[in-house]
């Protein structure tokens, strides 16, 4: 009798688990609801400041309801619109505290499984940051260095502990997604100028940047192109994700967008043409479908999309200085001029850039590395990704993982394209897109809807 009554039970709880999930196994709607009402509070706050301490108070109390997962699940959810997850009347990042109480959990339930290498490592790193000061003068490595390592530490031991879960890539890149769909909606809804017309630049509002949208926008398109064609069975819930951030990431106006969108989608089809294992049936009626739409567009230019994809185009033909770098190339000279003149900045970096008579930071993450850390620095960092790489790797394929192939190394592609044009590799995002990257290149399956 309580055999019966027991499975009566599980299969109830079952019900309630399909009830409670949208969009595939394992993503919670509930969660989604519960994520997008705290990045909406947020968005108030930027009229009326005082919502930003409730909506602090609501993602504090939320992270002590929610497991270690979840939290990296919070984190890459809110991760295409942080600049405006702050405290109240300030710029300091709110996903800095889900990044401790996620690092609180780990060590609390899973310290026996911290080995003393991954503490080593970077440990290296955080002595190093300690060395530039006496060099530079300039103490923002140590507190950069302290940062970056905790992030480091966390998503590598969630990441171990979720080895065993086979929709942990599936999830990681919905949430993220849907992260970057809600910020441009929420964003629209604030800002929505270029949706008609205007030549303004779309961002999802507030402090919120074109370009850095665009860039996350961009890996959401590759992540998102990496599950369609690596299952066998249609989605139309990726497919109407692909287009709607396809459409935010051209509202964006973005150069680097538009670069790391085209290289990924040309990647993609020439690696395609050489695995018949993959599903290229989908990949070619979706590019059809989007080349159809590019020549709809053309042919009647009296519609929304249209202006938008003129308004992005005629930046891309027309920049502003026939300068199609947007002022890059010369920024990037100056740097390179001043590194290059003297040995210990190019080696050991030379701390903060506005000492050396330099108004604007590099844009690209791995000139401002070489310019804070050195060339020494630089290879420090990588060498943590790819001791990162390396770790989980080798738990991985222990564990009957299989490698997806060449087709699953386009994210990774997309965090290179974007880097080249973007900020620092020790970015939030940066590190956990390169976390994300890492693990689309293994599994024994990924879930679909």
């Amino acid at each position: 009798m309580l055999s019966v009554v027991g499975l009566q039970s599980k299969r109830r709880n079952n019900e309630n688990d399909l009830k409670s999930q949208l969009f595939g196994k394992g993503i919670n709607y509930r969660m989604l609801l519960l994520f997008s009402a705290i990045e909406l509070i947020f968005y108030i706050s930027l009229d009326n400041p005082l919502f930003g301490y409730f909506g602090a108070l609501i993602l504090i109390i939320s992270c002590f309801f929610l497991n270690s997962e979840h939290l990296i699940y919070l984190v890459v959810f809110l991760l295409a619109n942080q600049r405006i997850i702050v405290f109240p009347q300030s710029d300091v990042t709110l996903i800095n505290i889900i990044i401790v109480i996620a690092l609180i959990k780990v060590l609390l339930l899973y310290k026996k499984q911290i080995v003393i290498p991954d503490i080593i490592i970077f440990l290296v790193f955080i002595l190093y940051s300690l060395f530039t000061v006496f060099l530079s003068g300039s103490i923002s490595n140590v507190f950069i260095g302290l940062k970056s390592t905790l992030l480091f530490i966390t998503l590598l031991y969630i990441f171990k502990q979720n080895t065993n879960n086979i929709n942990w890539y599936y999830n990681l890149v919905m949430y993220f997604s849907i992260g970057c769909i809600i910020s441009g909606t929420f964003g629209f809804i604030i800002n929505g100028g270029s949706m008609f017309g205007e030549n303004i630049r779309f961002d999802p509002g507030g402090d919120n940047n074109s370009n850095i949208f665009g860039t996350m926008l961009s890996f959401a398109i590759a992540n998102l192109l990496v599950i369609t064609l690596l299952n066998k069975k249609f989605s139309l819930t990726v497919s109407i994700f692909i287009m709607l951030l396809l459409t935010f990431g051209f509202m964006t106006q973005s150069r680097s967008f538009m670069l790391a969108t085209s290289i990924t989608f040309l990647y993609i089809v020439i690696v395609s043409l050489t695995n018949n294992k993959l599903n290229k049936k989908y990949l070619y009626a979706t590019i059809f479908i989007i080349l159809c739409t590019m020549v709809y567009m053309i042919l009647n230019q009296d519609t929304i999309l249209s202006k938008i994809f003129n308004s992005t185009m005629d930046r891309i033909i027309n920049p502003r200085g026939d300068d199609i770098s947007g002022g890059r190339l010369e920024i990037w000279t100056n740097y390179l001029d001043i590194l290059f003149s003297n040995n210990t900045y190019l080696f050991w970096g030379m701390g903060d850039y506005k000492s050396y008579g330099l108004t604007v930071v590099a844009h690209n993450a791995f000139i401002e590395v070489v310019v804070s850390w050195g060339v020494i620095g630089l290879l420090i960092i990588i060498s943590l990704f790819i001791y990162v790489w390396y770790n989980l790797s080798r738990i991985w394929l222990n564990k009957g993982h299989i490698k997806n192939g060449l087709v699953a190394y386009a994210p990774l592609v997309v965090v290179i394209i974007t880097s080249m044009t973007g900020h620092s590799l020790l970015g939030i995002g940066v590190i956990v897109q390169i976390f994300i990257s890492i693990q689309a290149l293994y599994g024994n399956k990924l879930n679909t809807v």
